[in-house]
């Protein structure tokens, strides 16, 4: 979808959210929690970060994608304690 054609139907009609980061996109769990989130332990005050999004939908099907923008971040997924690997 990042390459403006749906992968659903193929259609053109592809559009991508203007917001570059924060929370402007809308996109939130609960009341304030950022949709992405990466806890790296449990403790009072956690070491998180947080992931940024690009969001894709085609007009004429509804199809929708997201993705993380910053890629890198996700190196720290393997020691976060809010995600696990799917098996």
């Amino acid at each position: 979808m990042k390459n403006g054609i749906c992968p659903k139907c193929s259609s053109t009609e592809v559009y991508r959210s203007k917001a570059k980061t924060g929370l402007e996109y809308g996109l939130v769990v609960d009341r304030s929690t950022p949709l992405l989130n990466i806890y790296k332990d449990k403790s009072w005050w956690p070491d998180v970060t947080m992931l940024y999004m690009d969001f894709f939908v085609c007009r004429d099907c509804g199809c929708f994608e997201m993705y993380v923008q910053d890629i890198e971040k996700l190196d720290k997924l393997e020691d976060c304690t809010n995600w696990i690997k799917a098996q």
